[in-house]
């Protein structure tokens, strides 16, 4: 038996004695009865099959691995959408929290517009004059004409509805209205060219003044607001 032959039939048996291998090929058959080509091709083919068998099931390790690896990978790129989705639903929540706190703020602060009447022009109907005060705090007296006999001005408390700095009545011959700050249907506080009659009842319901002073008046419910002012109509 050459070099080569022996060292294939020592390696086998090494392998096999020392547990390499999981079954000697020859363990129930006479080994000494096989001619020694044959012992040498099957124990090479033996070796060829675990070596085989061997390599498979290192490739089939490699593959597994890179599954896990591939699921690690899917799991973490999973986990950081989840993350992500998680910081975005914060942050949304933070801003409708702040933008509910901004519209309660605007909602505190029309309200306290709303019920605020810094501006209060008081129409004596009795002395036939007009007070302005802001706060509380007297700005000026004017004289007013207010509806004559039959053309009686409402008294009560009103806010302005509308402005027009230069309204024709419809009703009393396209009569020059100019500053008018109406304050209930078709009455409202304006100018008037018949200063003569100021200080007396003359008008036909509204509350007339010097146009001057008209013109006062309507910039200061401009600026401050017709919420901000109350119209109020005594005896």
């Amino acid at each position: 038996m050459n070099f080569v032959k022996q060292l294939i039939l020592h390696t086998v048996t090494a392998l096999w004695l020392f547990g390499g291998v999981e079954q000697n090929p020859f363990a129930h058959a006479n080994f000494s009865d096989v001619d020694l080509g044959e012992r040498e091709f099957l124990l090479k083919l033996y070796v060829e099959q675990k070596q085989e068998a061997y390599e498979e099931k290192i490739q089939a390790q490699r593959q597994e691995a890179i599954r896990q690896h591939k699921r690690q990978e899917e799991e973490a790129k999973a986990q950081a959408l989840v993350d992500l989705h998680a910081q975005e639903e914060a942050k949304i929540a933070q801003e409708v929290e702040r933008l509910k706190a901004v519209l309660e703020e605007e909602a505190r602060r029309k309200e306290a517009e709303h019920n605020s009447t810094a501006l209060t022009a008081e129409v004596n109907l009795s002395t036939q004059r007009m007070r302005l005060y802001r706060d509380g705090e007297l700005l000026h007296e004017w004289k007013v004409s207010t509806g004559r006999h039959g053309h009686a001005t409402p008294a009560g408390s009103y806010q302005p509805i509308l402005l027009e700095k230069m309204h024709y009545s419809k009703q009393y011959h396209n009569s020059p209205m100019p500053y008018s700050v109406f304050f209930l249907g078709g009455y409202a506080v304006h100018g008037t060219r018949a200063v003569s009659r100021l200080g007396r009842r003359a008008s036909h319901g509204c509350v007339r003044l010097k146009t001057a002073h008209a013109k006062q008046f309507y910039h200061l419910v401009q600026r401050d607001g017709k919420h901000a002012t109350t119209i109020r109509i005594v005896n």
